[in-house]
């Protein structure tokens, strides 16, 4: 039997993978390829062919080394000009080459990989960079646009009755949330599945669980009391993300997940939050990856994932809740749709496969993701500018005196300290400081939008910082400073144009009434009239400023958490 050749294989494998190579680019790189480059690449291909059969045909005679050589540089040069050709096309023919912006980042997206994963979530700060050197509109990358103009947000998230919006496909990549409605590409597929869900994310719907959110509120202020006086020092972000935690956790499947009950809060629970949200930019670049980690065997994710949060997502725990609220909506004799997101789906007549368990794992991780690290973020703002300034800790100390009179036999109602003008400004201070960082892209699937004398082609996705209009300079004096009284009487009305903190449109938060709910109550708890006194241990400003942008905005690598004395 005749033995192969190394050297022909080794051929044969470069012009394949030449071939290969540069369909995947231009499947990537390209979404309505020109005649220019589709001939380049059937010329590729038509290389390659003569190639691989020049190098087929070698292994039933001999060829010498000279004629190897050669075969092997024409299959390299001929990706080496495919390459040069895309980059060509991107950079002087593609729809966005009119527009400025960086030269790497038009002609590739690695100098946006090297920003978030080799210098360490700095991709915002760039983008800042080019706005701040080109102007208002620049190409962030081969196929998308960022804006930074406050009077343009509401025309690019718009409300379905104004445009349609999409989601952009390459955005969502790795995530492994594609089931879920916040993730859904079509626009119509979004809204049909959204429509189901915002009757129980409506205002009344938050009110109708609202006792259950203060339950947990008032579980987190007894393990506070629990240590009253004791000099204990707690680290707050571990605390706020095992209530935000509970609270997601119980409203989105109605299982408790018993996060608050840990001595220490479940540490784990935000360590995984974090990361699963740092590490976002590298699946997004790699999917391969978050798809490997999904096919990892239950048992051994039941092993990362905290206790409580596996048994309500994972393996056959969560699939047994998932047949045991079947039964219990089968059974019941009465309504139980606002029980949790679960049973909302479940007691709806949407189709079935909107309500597979594929599908309701996604929906509940999306809420997990953003409820838990977002709410407990905000709150520790809330926490650390409140302690670090006694002049404000006194005046809403004093502001919520009158509605914790009745404490502990009545609750002060969501409705009755949103009234609170200081408490409010609080929290409004909170939301616009702890802004998400990075851009929400946006696309318009079938006409184009004007932005001043540009004409962004339709389908081309171009997103906005809620970050950078919270901090318009313009707009907020002093905006890097925590002034909830900038919120209170006469103020400048463009200040409630430019608060976005759950964005706009038909893709704006779901949950934002859940969100403002959960503050409103978390933050009067902590700073009750007779609660414990909290105490800033250590740490400083620079410890909770935004210095890195993972969408999510987090502080400098190496930051101390917040940390309070219970006192």
């Amino acid at each position: 039997m005749e033995k192969s050749n190394p050297t022909l294989d080794l051929a044969t494998k470069t012009a394949l993978l030449t071939w290969q190579k540069s369909n995947a680019l231009l499947q990537h790189g390209i979404e309505r390829a020109t005649p220019f480059v589709l001939a380049v690449k059937s010329k590729a291909w038509q290389d390659a062919q003569s190639i691989g059969s020049k190098v087929a045909e070698a292994k039933f005679r001999d060829i010498d080394r000279t004629e190897i050589t050669t075969i092997t540089s024409v299959a390299l040069g001929l990706y080496f000009a495919y390459v040069f050709c895309l980059v060509f096309y991107r950079l002087y023919l593609h729809p966005l080459a009119k527009f400025p912006g960086y030269r790497i980042c038009a002609a590739c997206e690695w100098y946006e990989f090297y920003c978030y994963i080799v210098k360490g979530g700095q991709w915002g700060n760039e983008i800042r960079k080019m706005h701040e050197k080109y102007g208002p509109i620049v190409r962030t990358s081969p196929w998308e646009l960022s804006v930074r103009d406050p009077a343009f947000y509401d025309q690019l998230y718009v409300t379905a009755s104004t445009r349609k919006t999409d989601m952009w496909p390459r955005g969502r990549e790795g995530n492994g949330f594609d089931n879920s409605h916040h993730l859904s590409v079509s626009h119509e597929l979004h809204r049909t599945r959204r429509k189901h869900l915002e009757p129980f994310f409506s205002r009344q719907g938050i009110t109708r669980i609202e006792s259950r959110i203060a339950e947990r509120v008032m579980k987190m202020d007894d393990r506070l009391v629990g240590l009253k006086g004791s000099g204990s020092i707690i680290e707050v972000d571990h605390m706020l993300c095992a209530l935000t935690g509970d609270i997601i956790g119980q409203v989105s499947s109605g299982m408790e997940a018993g996060l608050l009950d840990d001595p220490e809060f479940t540490p784990a629970w935000k360590d995984l939050m974090i990361k699963s949200t740092t590490i976002a930019p590298l699946f997004r670049c790699f999917p391969w990856i978050n798809k490997f980690l999904q096919s990892l065997p239950t048992s051994i994710m039941n092993s990362v994932y905290p206790k409580g949060i596996s048994n309500m997502m994972l393996g056959k725990t969560g699939q047994q809740n998932i047949e045991k609220i079947k039964t219990q909506i089968a059974t019941s004799k009465r309504d139980l749709s606002d029980v949790s997101v679960f049973h909302h789906l479940l007691s709806s007549n949407v189709p079935e496969s909107e309500k597979s368990i594929d599908r309701l794992r996604a929906e509940s991780m999306i809420l997990l993701l953003a409820g838990t690290l977002a709410g407990a973020h905000t709150l520790t703002f809330v926490v650390f500018y409140v302690l670090q300034n006694p002049q404000i800790e006194k005046r809403l100390r004093a502001e919520l005196q009158p509605v914790f009179k009745g404490y502990p036999n009545k609750m002060p109602t969501w409705a009755e300290l949103e009234k609170l003008p200081y408490l409010r400004g609080c929290v409004k201070e909170a939301l616009r400081l702890n802004g998400l960082v990075g851009n929400l892209a946006r696309c318009s699937p079938d006409e184009d939008i004007q932005f001043h004398q540009w004409v962004i082609p339709k389908k081309t996705p171009v997103g906005m910082s809620i970050y950078a209009m919270h901090f318009d300079q313009n707009v907020f004096s002093e905006p890097e400073a925590f002034k909830p009284e900038r919120w209170i009487g006469e103020y400048n009305k463009q200040m409630d144009r430019n608060f976005v903190p759950f964005t706009k449109g038909s893709r704006s938060c779901l949950g934002v009434n859940l969100a403002w709910a959960e503050l409103y109550l978390a933050s009067a708890m902590l700073f009750r009239p007779g609660g414990p006194k909290l105490v800033l241990h250590d740490g400083g400003e620079s410890d909770i400023k935004i210095a890195r942008d993972y969408i999510m905005g987090f502080p400098k690598a190496g930051a101390k958490d917040v940390r309070v004395k219970i006192e």
